[in-house]
């Protein structure tokens, strides 16, 4: 069986191939001793990657191999070295072996009839009476509790807990958290992943559901603040704080994608795209900018920028975190989104020069799922930076229809410079460019006039304005048919 596993010098991707193949004859039962089985498993643990446990799906030949060792007679001893490891390690690795663990907890999805069966168990076990794996098993167990629902519907919300039930149990997983943490901080990490999940803090809204006091708010502060504990509970910490009270996020705002589609369409100029209100939370964007400054893990930043932006806070340190997020193909198009709005909201020499590479040169691969270059020529749209749109209109790379939207753009930003970008264009060399132009600053005179000859003109034409059932899905099919 030994003989099965990758040396400490095989490549990554044969070295988890490997361990993944070994851990899938464990399953088979072989007769092998304890310390063998160990080994195995160690192996897995050392190759997990992005793509496991994310959900309570068998998404990858690793899940698979878990899950048939957790159905076989080693179920214990693999439960038992997973457990180890999660106390061992710390930061990324002990959340990607906390998502294994979770997701392999029998447990029952949570509703009102049987949550305090099953949470009050579990909050008791955290109790500071019982053993260091007692409690992290109990922590897991909430994070599983509370990330079912989620995994079944991305919007979800646990908005159904009896209040006293709901009390007893953010009470009880912020005095876990806030534990002091100087030999093990497992335990910590696990109660405010559990918050993390019950408050559906990876969710652009506002969490209205419990109010949290100030001491319970300075709590999460302090957590966020220090160095001393796991990376990713600062991070869970992070989100908790920007969703935690009354005032929507940026990204709720406004469905801004939808914003800017409507701008390249024509619909509207520019300037009257919504603004976004920053929220009057000067304490917490104090703790969340010296977070994202500290030495994390990217994964970690990522989602402390996103944070950020929901306060309505900007600053260049959340660029590449962002980009990050938005690159990573195998999250949900909603948090790419997110990310992009915070992009373009940042600004700056390094967000255009993504956003214009994206938009010029598409990929097959790209268009299948999310869009990327759409998004970059909407997100281009949303920016309104003049020198940006100037740029991509007079490069005339793209279709007819990102020549309208990089165009009308221009035609309705509050820079005067727009139209004379526009007006310098007119006998463009490329004929789908002086269209594009022709079209703009005819809009441009139709939203310069009274609001009742905008009406009017308007009822004797379609030209302008925008149709009530236009949404991006639209402009991105537009672009794909092109393309093709």
């Amino acid at each position: 069986m030994l003989a099965l596993l990758p040396a400490d010098n095989t490549p990554a991707e044969k070295a988890r191939a490997l361990a993944s193949f070994a851990l899938q004859c464990l399953a088979e039962e072989p007769q092998i001793i304890d310390q063998t089985v160990y080994k195995v498993i160690d192996k897995a643990i050392e190759n997990l990657n992005d793509f496991d446990g994310v959900n309570t799906k068998q998404n990858t030949l690793m899940d698979e191999a878990f899950y048939a060792v957790m159905q076989s007679r080693f179920r214990q001893l693999c439960h038992e070295r997973l457990l180890q490891s999660y106390i061992q390690v710390s930061d990324y690795r002990r959340f990607k072996i906390g998502c294994i663990l979770a997701t392999k907890t029998e447990i029952a999805n949570l509703s009102a009839e049987n949550a305090a069966e099953i949470l009050k168990p579990l909050l008791k076990k955290l109790n500071a009476s019982y053993s260091v794996e007692e409690r992290v098993e109990a922590g897991l167990g909430l994070v599983e509790a509370f990330y079912r629902p989620h995994g079944q519907n991305a919007n979800a919300r646990i908005d159904f807990l009896p209040n006293a039930l709901l009390q007893e149990t953010i009470t009880v997983l912020l005095a876990t958290a806030q534990e002091e943490v100087a030999s093990n901080d497992a335990v910590s990490t696990a109660a405010i992943w559990a918050l993390g999940w019950l408050t559906s803090a990876k969710i652009s809204d506002s969490y209205t559901t419990y109010t949290f006091t100030e001491a319970q708010l300075n709590c999460l502060r302090q957590i966020v603040m220090s160095e001393k504990r796991d990376a990713f509970a600062r991070m869970w910490a992070a989100l908790i704080l920007s969703i935690c009270g009354s005032e929507k996020p940026v990204f709720a705002q406004a469905d801004w994608i939808y914003e800017w589609a409507v701008v390249a369409d024509g619909g509207k100029p520019h300037r009257y795209l919504p603004a976004i209100v920053p929220l009057d939370r000067p304490l917490d964007v104090y703790v969340l900018q010296y977070l994202i400054s500290s030495y994390l893990p990217m994964k970690a930043k990522g989602l402390i920028a996103i944070a950020l932006g929901r306060l309505g806070h900007f600053i260049p340190e959340m660029v590449e975190p962002l980009l990050t997020i938005f690159h990573n193909d195998i999250l949900l198009n909603t948090k790419r989104d997110e990310a992009l709005v915070y992009l373009v909201s940042t600004g700056g020499s390094q967000v255009i020069s993504v956003l214009v590479e994206g938009a010029n040169h598409p990929t097959i691969d790209d268009v299948k799922k999310y869009d990327p270059p759409g998004r970059c020529i909407l997100a281009l749209v949303g920016m309104g930076n003049v020198d940006a749109l100037k740029h991509q209109l007079e490069f005339g790379m793209g279709n007819q229809m990102t020549m309208d939207a990089y165009a009308n753009a221009l035609a309705g930003v509050t820079d005067s410079q727009g139209i004379k970008v526009l007006e310098s264009m007119k006998n463009h060399h490329k004929k789908q460019v002086r269209d594009a132009v022709a079209n703009a600053l005819s809009k441009s005179t139709q939203w310069d006039l009274p609001k009742a000859e905008q009406i009017n003109s308007n009822s004797s034409s379609d030209d302008g304005a925008t149709n009530s059932s236009f949404s991006p899905q639209d402009f991105f099919k537009k672009l794909r048919d092109f393309r093709s």
